[in-house]
């Protein structure tokens, strides 16, 4: 950002480290993967190990076919699989994987527009003094007055 527009960003640090934010990540992220892991773990505590490996505890619908391994690896066909087999973990996904294509178009826009924006072009003026209806009937004299002033370097006046 001190590239971009040392005018507005120049007393921000180059680098900085903040432990704060440091520990707080590191606390955030370890309480969430130990809450994420806690409710498969409990549930794989009640049933046989085998049971468990498979991944079907609890499963009421029963599968009609099974999951296609001559595509993928046995893992991520059973991974689809099972994600296709309740309407609500398919949904998830789909949801999960939309907003994540979301995020990254915005976001990847977002930097573009954002260079624009604290970087204009050097032709585009400052300020623009436009007539009311937009056809261009703004007095002479206030050109005059505008371009008079000490502080404006350049005045411009477009006949169209």
């Amino acid at each position: 950002m001190r590239l971009i527009s040392p005018e507005w960003f120049g007393a921000m640090p180059l680098l900085g480290v903040s432990w704060i934010s440091i520990a707080a990540s590191t606390l955030s992220g370890v309480l969430t993967v130990w809450l994420a892991a806690r409710s498969p773990a409990k549930r794989a505590a009640k049933v046989s190990p085998l049971t468990a490996v498979s991944g079907n505890a609890g499963q009421t619908v029963l599968f009609r076919k099974a999951a296609n391994v001559s595509l993928f690896k046995i893992e991520t066909a059973l991974g689809v699989h099972h994600a296709k087999a309740r309407k609500r973990n398919y949904i998830l996904i789909t949801g999960a994987f939309a907003v994540c294509i979301v995020l990254f178009l915005t976001f990847t826009c977002l930097v573009d527009f954002m260079k624009h924006a604290f970087t204009p072009p050097e032709w585009t003026p400052e300020l623009s003094i436009v007539s009311e209806t937009n056809t261009c009937s703004i007095d002479h004299e206030l050109f005059a007055q505008v371009s008079q002033n000490e502080l404006v370097k350049k005045a411009y006046f477009f006949i169209l």
